[in-house]
């Protein structure tokens, strides 16, 4: 599904960019796609999926390190 239809960027390319780039925030996120460069209504959605993406690897770790 697309989150910034204006620039074509999808809810996987986010999640994606996050895991690989160890993404935190807007900004960082900003540094790799052009996320909310035009209208900015998808600053929210794409906010929202990179906390949850960071608590998914964070559980991840947490089952690796029980392992």
């Amino acid at each position: 599904m697309y989150v910034c239809l204006c620039n074509r960027i999808s809810d996987k390319t986010i999640k994606t960019l996050v895991r690989d780039n160890h993404i935190t925030s807007i900004s960082g996120l900003k540094k790799c796609v052009s996320i909310g460069s035009h209208c900015g209504k998808c600053l929210p959605q794409a906010t929202q999926l990179i906390q949850n993406e960071q608590i998914n690897l964070s559980v991840v770790t947490d089952i690796d390190a029980v392992q």
